[in-house]
């Protein structure tokens, strides 16, 4: 069973601050630094790359259009003029993440414009009530928050610096999700592992923990990779499953949405903590989850994705699985 108090309960958190990160303004200066923010157009990834400009990091924004991605530079830049900011380095990133074949040639085309990544957030993500394929044949939660992410960072990796941050951004529906070996599964909406919104996104969400850590285990010892769930943020992440969930779950979706959802700015300072803070370098938080706010709660880990040997099958399966829908 779906254990929906503690997804929705992470916004209690905030009745328990952090003292070493209460707010943006403890955010660094950034001059120098370049940033990438996958899903930058809206909720969370519009304020982690707000946060990242306004302190002078350049910041590359992606979105599914190259439209989207323009809009959102443009929106960026008035709301930062706004506060007095101007000047910003702002790009933006057309990067369909439901085609892998697009996401491995944008990232190929990246690294011809850019020498050096010291921040990658990889915010985007979906949940759909509905069970859907991608363009490539694959459940979309499973190719969309797991493998498009995979790919970008992992052909990203030759310009990653040598003091790089990595953030996932996660969800507590880790904790119900598992690895799974085989397409055909997780392709199967009628297979009982598999046959709700749930439990497919809970597998998504899982595979990101497996991957954050076992991509720790790949970098330099200077790079810091780590995942994170921003409890329950009011982005409007949840409105298709609150209006198909009937009864006390679809009531839960939506009382946490409208009444316990915090603001976008909220919701991101566990990953800006991670993207940005001396103090994740001080503590060696590495291939570690945390919890809002900016809380290490590696107790909260599903167990599967504590096992490193699992880990490393499942990296060689996905690298598997993406040289067969790549070469296709």
């Amino acid at each position: 069973m779906f254990d929906w108090f503690n997804w929705i309960a992470p916004p209690f958190a905030r009745l328990y601050p952090n003292p070493n990160w209460q707010d943006a303004s403890q955010i660094p200066d950034l001059h120098g630094k370049t940033a990438v923010v996958l899903g930058a157009n809206v909720g969370l990834g519009y304020e982690t790359a707000l946060q990242l400009a306004r302190k002078a990091a350049k910041v590359y924004v992606t979105a599914r259009s190259a439209e989207k991605a323009e809009d959102t530079q443009k929106r960026l830049e008035i709301d930062l003029a706004k506060e007095g900011v101007t000047g910003v380095d702002i790009v933006p990133i057309a990067l369909p993440l439901d085609d892998l074949k697009e996401v491995k040639k944008s990232a190929q085309q990246f690294l011809t414009i850019e020498t050096k990544v010291d921040i990658l957030v990889n915010n985007a993500g979906v949940l759909d009530n509905e069970f859907k394929l991608t363009k490539d044949g694959i459940e979309s939660h499973f190719a969309i928050n797991y493998l498009s992410h995979f790919i970008w960072t992992t052909t990203l990796l030759p310009i990653v610096s040598q003091r790089a941050r990595i953030v996932n951004v996660t969800s507590y529906a880790q904790t119900h999700g598992k690895a799974h070996f085989d397409l055909e599964k997780i392709n199967d909406p009628k297979l009982e592992e598999n046959n709700t919104w749930m439990k497919r996104y809970a597998h998504s969400k899982f595979a990101q923990v497996l991957f954050t850590r076992t991509l720790q285990t790949r970098v330099s010892p200077g790079v810091y990779v780590n995942c994170c769930h921003p409890g329950q943020v009011n982005t409007g992440l949840n409105r298709s499953v609150a209006s198909y969930e009937a009864g006390i779950q679809g009531y839960l979706i939506r009382f946490a949405e409208r009444i316990l959802g915090q603001s976008a700015s909220v919701g991101a300072l566990t990953q800006l903590y991670l993207a940005t803070s001396p103090k994740v370098k001080e503590l060696g938080i590495k291939g570690e989850y945390l919890v809002a706010v900016a809380k290490r709660a590696m107790n909260e880990v599903n167990p599967g994705a504590l096992d490193d040997e699992l880990g490393k099958k499942f990296w060689i399966w996905t690298e598997e699985i993406l040289k067969e829908k790549l070469s296709e």
